[in-house]
């Protein structure tokens, strides 16, 4: 009898921790059919404000991704428009470079995906030389955005995966400087 008792109540206690699980809400997704509202719940999540956004660019296919900073980190986060409601997915941590006088600049490429399953190649850096005007990637086929923000210098770059035919390729970075020279990397 105490048997049946005991396997009643762990197979509530199997139900219930199943049921649980079952209706978390991914925490790296905010979703909402206004776009302006999923952007400030997006960052309101990440603990910034609209005026931590560096840059925002649009993508194929109702997507965009939206660059931000938090102090001398940059992150960035994918809009995706599904039907009429919009979702904000983060699947990426914030990328902070520090330069110790080492580097004129400091470059990360990562592959991330959105919430419709387009690939991206997204290229991070921190320029650390203010004479940087322009930075390219793969034999100046990818040109970066520069964008200055309180007084740290980030560059960014989104190529879809497919124009990238090589999944080994090298990022060759250059640096320019207003004149058009080449800066060399310390």
């Amino acid at each position: 009898m105490k048997l049946k008792y005991f396997l009643a109540i762990l197979l509530f206690i199997i139900i219930l921790i199943i049921t649980i699980n079952s209706n978390k809400e991914n925490p790296d997704i905010i979703s909402s059919y206004d776009y302006q509202e999923t952007v400030k719940l997006g960052l309101e999540k990440e603990g910034l404000l609209e005026d931590n956004i560096l840059y925002t660019e649009k993508l194929k296919n109702d997507e965009e991704i939206i660059f931000f900073t938090d102090n001398k980190s940059i992150g960035f986060a994918f809009l995706s428009k599904r039907e009429k409601e919009w979702f904000w997915i983060r699947n990426e941590t914030m990328y902070g470079f520090e330069n110790n006088n080492k580097s004129n600049y400091m470059i990360s490429v990562l592959e991330s995906e959105t919430i419709n399953k387009n690939k991206y190649n997204i290229f991070l850096g921190q320029i650390f030389e203010p004479n940087i005007y322009k930075i390219t990637f793969i034999d100046d086929m990818i040109k970066s955005k520069i964008v200055n923000k309180n007084g740290n210098i980030f560059c960014l770059a989104v190529v879809e995966r497919s124009e990238i035919n090589n999944k080994n390729f090298y990022i060759n970075p250059k640096a320019y400087d207003k004149f058009g020279e080449i800066i060399k990397n310390k």
